[in-house]
């Protein structure tokens, strides 16, 4: 009887599956046991991840600096275009100066003399870059009245109120007896320590 439970026990399929033994570890030359294939695959996948979050970070920063570039570019445009605003108003000043100059054999005592007979609007004596209220207080500019027999050089007017950029020195306007305007990236300074033709605002 017991020879006939064993035969039975044999002759199931589902018994002889259950105890197949387990294939043996497959086993390098050298004698050690290979590490399964999905090891390698984590640690290319972690490799692949690190390269892909490394280069994520070097174009931010990349990007970063490109946008940084472009607002201290678009700032320095923005400062530029406010100098060339002043410049064109010290020259409606100059214009009319000389019309003063010619109606009056003289420079005036003051350059808010020159409102409203000469200049249309008071605005034209603040400078754009000039914070307070452009219809009051005194001009943003410095006046000096040329001396009878002044030079044409003589500085007649003069503003320190525009820098294009942090790392350049501050610009100064001035409008010379002649007319002209010119601008220096530094005040010529005279034995006093003061700007020749006037004294910027600020600089005392």
């Amino acid at each position: 009887m017991i020879e006939a439970v064993g035969l039975t026990m044999n002759d199931d399929p589902q018994a002889s599956d259950t105890h197949e033994p387990a294939p043996p570890p497959i086993v390098e030359a050298g004698g050690r046991r290979k590490r399964p294939r999905r090891m390698a695959g984590w640690k290319l996948a972690l490799i692949i991840c690190s390269i892909l979050v490394i280069g994520a970070l070097v174009l931010a920063a990349v990007l970063m600096a490109a946008l940084f570039k472009h607002a201290a570019f678009s700032d320095m445009m923005g400062q530029y275009r406010v100098m060339m605003e002043c410049e064109a108003q010290i020259e409606q000043i100059g214009a009319a100066l000389r019309r003063y100059e010619v109606g009056h054999e003289e420079y005036p005592s003051k350059i808010e003399d020159l409102y409203p007979d000469y200049l249309a609007s008071r605005s034209l004596l603040r400078c754009p870059a000039d914070p307070r209220d452009a219809d009051s207080g005194p001009s943003s500019y410095a006046y000096t009245r040329p001396k009878p027999g002044a030079s044409d050089e003589t500085a007649v007017l003069v503003c320190g109120r525009h820098r294009v950029s942090n790392s350049l020195p501050p610009t100064i306007i001035r409008l010379m007896k002649n007319g002209k305007v010119v601008h220096t990236p530094e005040a010529p300074m005279d034995g006093s320590g003061e700007v020749r033709g006037g004294a910027v605002p600020g600089k005392r």
